[in-house]
């Protein structure tokens, strides 16, 4: 089975062989203004992975690769949308938002276009780790000082750091992951899109309306867990208030075996303890399960009328197969 590269370390390696082979800013791929992206089209993908200097690429390709591990198992799949449609419209925005410029290149649009989309989905994905989201925040933060100051943060690069391009990815990538399932329908992952899970999902019986199996798995759990919490209680005042042997087969326990002594209620009814006990009998785990063996044989004969009901012991028979056999015999002899 063949394992697919992630994307972010595939645009991590490209942008180092851009780098290695061409040099900075190579004149073919980075974003000129003065050449119409209509006639050169590859120039809105291809400028992402042109740099200015060794400190801009090995700046950009360590952010490309923290993101990438903090956000691309959460966009899976989407990944490939994001980026196709992501990384041209950054380039609009640089155009559109620095008529200034001149000439456009480096990874650092992309890496915020990750931590929007990532942040989008991680909040809508209510996940227990709040480490992408505090990371997402705390790059909002850096983009926002960035803005208000006109200073780069961590930037030390040949060229200046373009703050709009920044801010342009970050509320990119939050748009296209907050938009997908109604904009970009067909590509969704369909595990999450909640329109797919309630025409094909489990449906009740009686209303036909969809069955929430998340909801109805946190119930049985919630009833399990509080379960063995009271079972936990009841074994262990019963064990403080009767010597540890079988009811049944006398057999006697250590603490090295004491797991396999359980108690068991003597009218069957699991939620009836009384404090003193008088309900509880201790029993190994196979003497218990004949007892309750037996209680639903004891059930299945009554359910089948093979044995008679409470109540009904004084009613008695009055019919006899055998009656007259004995007049029969001797008028025979």
């Amino acid at each position: 089975m063949t394992t697919k590269m992630p994307w972010t370390l595939a645009l991590a390696l490209a942008a180092v062989g851009v780098y290695l082979i061409l040099g900075a800013v190579p004149e073919g791929l980075i974003l000129d203004r003065s050449i119409p992206l209509a006639a050169e089209p590859w120039r809105a993908f291809s400028a992402h992975l042109a740099h200015s200097d060794p400190s801009h690429l090995i700046l950009d390709v360590a952010g490309l690769l923290l993101v990438g591990w903090l956000y691309e198992p959460v966009l899976r799949d989407r990944m490939t949308v994001l980026l196709l449609l992501g990384m041209p419209s950054i380039v609009g925005a640089v155009m559109l938002l620095e008529p200034r410029v001149a000439a456009y290149c480096g990874l650092s649009g992309i890496v915020n276009l990750i931590v929007g989309a990532g942040l989008a989905a991680t909040w809508r994905a209510e996940p227990r780790d709040p480490l992408p989201i505090l990371f997402a925040l705390a790059v909002a933060a850096k983009i926002l000082l960035e803005c208000l100051t006109g200073q780069a943060v961590f930037s030390n690069t040949v060229w200046a750091a373009l703050h709009s391009a920044h801010a342009a990815g970050f509320l990119i990538g939050i748009v296209l992951e907050t938009a997908r399932p109604a904009k970009i329908a067909g590509i969704v992952n369909p595990q999450e899109d909640t329109s797919m899970t309630s025409s094909s999902g489990p449906r009740h019986a009686k209303t036909g309306k969809p069955i929430d199996s998340a909801k109805l798995d946190r119930v049985v759990a919630d009833a399990r867990k509080a379960s063995d919490e009271r079972a936990a209680g009841y074994r262990e005042q019963a064990l403080k208030l009767y010597d540890w042997v079988c009811g049944r087969c006398a057999r006697t326990f250590t603490r090295e075996n004491l797991r396999e002594l359980t108690v068991h209620h003597k009218d069957m009814n699991h939620d009836n303890n009384p404090p003193d006990g008088s309900n509880w009998e201790l029993l190994c785990v196979y003497c218990h399960d004949n007892e309750h063996q037996k209680y639903e044989e004891h059930l299945a004969a009554l359910a089948g009328g093979r044995v008679a009901k409470p109540g009904m012991a004084g009613k008695q028979t009055t019919h006899n197969p055998f009656e007259g056999l004995a007049d029969l015999l001797k008028k025979d002899a």
